[in-house]
Parts: structure tokens; C-alpha cells; sequence
């Protein structure tokens, strides 16, 4: 007699899944709450293993600081606290804002990412992941300004 097991292990071996895409997330992290449900999203694509998030950029300046330490807060919650993160380092735009969440997620969950201003640069992220993979095999994700890709 078949179990749902044996099934599912059936239909796993005539279709195998393609690998998990690798994407880095360039976001804003700061104005709108988009950036976040983006981040939750490829959170979950990878508990899915459509994807592998390899790291987290941000390309604003936030003026609470706290840009890093609320997507580590996110990745921390989906349980990859590990990912590489870096930020802008370029001066404060005129899209600057004060968010109205990220000092919420910084104070409110578990991380271990300081102000943005002692995190890694987002360029030298962005070379140390690039580098370790093959060419091609990489997909940006850029939600918000495309500052940290024109300067790359």
C-alpha cells in the first residue's frame, strides 16, 4: 500500500526541483513597508527552496540608523541570521526619510547588526558574494534606488 511518503517521494524523483535561484536583495529599507514584505517573501521562497537569499544591501541612507539591524531582525525571524549584510555608505539623497519602522524591528526582535553606519559597505558585500559564485548565476533583486548597482 502507497502512503502520500511514497507518493510524494515518487513525484520528487520523475520531476526534480531546479536549483534555488541566488539573489541578493538591494533594498531601501527605510520608507515604505515594501522592502520589508520583500525580504519576508524570498524568506519564504527559500523555505521552499525556489531561492537561496545570499545577502542584503541597502541603497538609502536611513536617517534612524537602523536599516541593517531591521533586516537582520527579519532574517533573524525566518531563521537565517547569517546573511551577509551590508549598506549605502554615499551621502544623504534628498529621498532620505525617517522610517517608520526599521528603529521598531531593531528595538522589537532579535538581532545582532549594529547602526548602519559600523555595518559593511554594500559594494564590498555585493564583490565578496559575487565573487564566490560563477558568473551568471546570481539575480538582483533591487527594490528602491539603483545607487549601490550604478556605482558596482
Amino acid at each position: 500500500m502507497h502512503t502520500a511518503r511514497d507518493s510524494i517521494r515518487l513525484i520528487r524523483e520523475l520531476y526534480p526541483q531546479p536549483d534555488p535561484v541566488k539573489v541578493i536583495l538591494d533594498t531601501d529599507m527605510s520608507g515604505d513597508c515594501d522592502d520589508a514584505g520583500a525580504l519576508g517573501l524570498l524568506h519564504a521562497l527559500a523555505d521552499l527552496r525556489e531561492c537561496e537569499l545570499l545577502a542584503v544591501v541597502t541603497n538609502r541612507k536611513d536617517l534612524a540608523n537602523a536599516s541593517a539591524a531591521a533586516a537582520d531582525a527579519i532574517n533573524t525571524y525566518y531563521g537565517r541570521p547569517g546573511i551577509p549584510i551590508g549598506t549605502c555608505k554615499e551621502k544623504p539623497t534628498a529621498l532620505q526619510r525617517t522610517s517608520p519602522y526599521t528603529a521598531a524591528l531593531r528595538d522589537g526582535f532579535p538581532n545582532n547588526t549594529g547602526p548602519d553606519d559600523r555595518a559593511p559597505d554594500a559594494l564590498d558585500i555585493y564583490r565578496r558574494v559575487l565573487k564566490a559564485q560563477p558568473d551568471g548565476s546570481v539575480t538582483v533583486c533591487s527594490v528602491g534606488a539603483f545607487s549601490n548597482l550604478a556605482t558596482l
